[in-house]
């Protein structure tokens, strides 16, 4: 059987003096996560509210080069009462360069919650490194490549993966 649920989350943020060499941001999400199908829901009952919440600083060094550097903290609280809430807070971060209008690429570390892949996982802690680039051959095509490595550990489980993610992309806009 899968773990199939729905998802409805609401995200707001702000970039205060962007236009500035130092910028402050604020972001944060929270979502309610309800599973429609589990192995044993009887015995796990994953369904939860999710919420995060990140803030830090803009630096722009040059037009061509920014980084964000911040806070995040993830809170999900289950239905279940049984299961302790979790909470953790990490690194956020990127740094980005675009030397020019036709080329971009980006670092970024992030930590994010995901839904559990084993049958005793409540829950994913993901931490994503991220490497991506977008160039622009010609006016209306981009080639967009971006690759991650997340090492997942799974909450209520002893389980630990390790993901690599590669994706190419090709878009051309038609008028």
């Amino acid at each position: 059987e899968n773990f199939d649920y729905n998802r409805a989350d609401v995200t707001a943020g702000i970039i205060v003096y962007k236009n500035r060499p130092v910028a402050v941001y604020v972001e944060g999400q929270a979502a309610d996560v309800d599973f429609v199908n589990e192995l044993a829901p009887a015995l796990i009952h994953r369904d939860a509210s999710d919420f995060y919440a990140k803030a830090g600083v803009r630096i722009t060094f040059s037009p061509n080069l920014q980084m964000d550097l911040g806070g995040r903290f993830n809170f999900r609280e289950f239905t279940d009462p049984r299961y302790a809430d979790f909470h953790a807070g990490d690194l956020d971060a990127s740094l980005r360069w675009t030397p020019t209008r036709y080329f971009n690429a980006a670092i970024t570390y992030d930590r994010t919650v995901g839904e559990g892949s084993t049958a005793l996982a409540l829950m994913e802690d993901v931490r994503a490194y991220t490497v991506s680039f977008n160039y622009i051959p010609f006016e209306g095509t981009a080639i967009s490549f971006a690759g991650s490595r997340e090492r997942i550990q799974e909450i209520g489980d002893v389980v630990r993966l390790e993901k690599h993610v590669v994706g190419l992309g090709v878009t051309h806009d038609l008028v």
